[in-house]
């Protein structure tokens, strides 16, 4: 545990340097991501570390989403394969992200480190920062899937298109509006916050 001035010292630290690499598309996305899969309120602040949010949400052998805004170990070594390049400045956490994500799919029910919960070994403000970059790569390797270009202006379309994707996998027909209507009014409202 850390004493609050540490906390802060990080957290300072960490401020300093964009994980967005000042692409608001991005960073508008992962706010809007983080806040609907984790039903955040107006007061929580999706960008800061909050434990509530380093969790696995459920146990499954399947499944190892975790953090913010959910990435399981399938989607970060698919994209990390694929586009080293695009880790090539985050490639030491996206290790450990890897490593935890093994992990938690050899673990069994029950698991005090790797069930559910804010458990595993990234759950630590100082990993906040890994965790946003590799986010962001992976927010852009999922959009440049879908066919959207985050250096452009987004049209209500694209975001749309974005969080389909997101959801239910390239391709897919199913509408997040439609299906999910929890999920994507807490999304559009973070996304459009000013």
């Amino acid at each position: 545990m850390i004493n609050f001035k540490t906390f802060l010292l990080e957290q300072n630290s960490q401020q300093q340097e964009d994980p967005f690499e000042g692409n608001a598309n991005i960073k508008k996305l992962y706010g809007g991501l983080a806040t609907a899969e984790h039903g955040l309120s107006d007061k929580d602040d999706p960008y800061t570390f909050n434990p509530k949010m380093y969790v696995r949400t459920k146990y499954d052998r399947n499944s190892t989403a975790y953090g913010p805004v959910q990435i399981t170990y399938k989607t970060a070594k698919g994209f990390y394969n694929q586009n080293k390049q695009n880790f090539a400045n985050n490639d030491a956490y996206t290790q450990s992200f890897l490593q935890q994500g093994n992990k938690m799919l050899k673990a069994k029910k029950g698991d005090k480190t790797y069930d559910i919960g804010c458990t595993g070994d990234l759950c630590n403000v100082k990993h906040h920062m890994g965790y946003q970059k590799m986010a962001a790569s992976v927010i852009r390797g999922k959009a440049k899937e879908a066919g959207i270009d985050l250096d452009k202006d987004m049209s209500p379309q694209d975001v749309d298109k974005f969080v389909d994707h997101w959801r239910y996998g390239l391709g897919s027909k199913k509408s997040t509006k439609a299906l999910d209507t929890r999920y994507y009014d807490a999304f559009m409202k973070s996304y459009n916050k000013k």
